[in-house]
């Protein structure tokens, strides 16, 4: 039991180190879903965004800086837990190169 806790902390440790810092892709909004939702969808994977996202809006191509928290639940179940610190609006030049996935 001890041993299999520990090797739980470890990959939980490796899942987090590995995960982006830096995420770029098209901001959701969901009002309908537990009080409000904000993802973003980065290469098939969702993330639940968590922090101050004030001012921004559905449809907005943005790039969020923050820590992928992948060991954690939330009550939306949406996806990973994305802790935001910061984040900034993408003119439309700065996305391309990012196939028609975030379009």
């Amino acid at each position: 039991m001890f041993a299999t806790k520990i090797l739980t902390a470890g990959l939980l440790t490796m899942l987090a180190s590995q995960d982006p810092g830096t995420l770029r892709g098209l901001l959701r909004y969901d009002p309908q879903l537990e009080g409000g939702v904000w993802t973003l969808t980065v290469d098939g994977k969702v993330y639940d965004l968590h922090g101050d996202l004030e001012g921004r809006k559905d449809g907005d191509r943005v790039e969020v800086e923050g820590q992928a928290l992948p060991h954690r639940v939330c009550i939306h179940q949406v996806g990973i837990v994305f802790r935001v610190t910061k984040i900034r609006l993408l003119p439309a030049k700065e996305m391309r190169g990012f196939p028609g996935r975030f379009f």
